[in-house]
């Protein structure tokens, strides 16, 4: 396991869901950024609703949106550092988001390609 990775694994022991969700929110940002500078990563929360996320993604001419409750973000977190990434990537790519070349090492930890 490289250092990121590592640290990955310490921050989803120890950090709220919410604070992972956001952290998340924002390495998918700095990924699509590399892509289309004009992509933005948008996090709703509805807490009244037992913490649901909502992932709102504009960017060249489509908008994405990915819904997960609190529980299904915690579940993901604690089974793997990356489990989190991965269901929003996977779901993104689902809805025709079209992966770039150029990425950073951290889509390999998600098995994105």
């Amino acid at each position: 396991m490289g250092s990121g990775a590592w640290c990955r694994s310490v921050m989803a022991k120890q950090y709220s869901v919410d604070w992972f969700v956001k952290y998340v929110g924002e390495s998918i940002q700095t990924q699509l950024k590399l892509w289309d500078s004009t992509y933005e990563v948008k996090i709703i929360s509805d807490l009244m609703a037992h913490e649901d996320y909502v992932f709102v993604i504009d960017g060249d001419t489509n908008t994405y949106e990915v819904r997960l409750s609190g529980d299904k973000a915690e579940f993901l977190k604690l089974r793997w550092a990356f489990g989190l990434d991965i269901f929003l990537w996977k779901s993104l790519k689902r809805q025709g988001l079209i992966i770039g070349e150029e990425r950073l090492s951290y889509l390999n930890y998600c098995g994105i390609y």
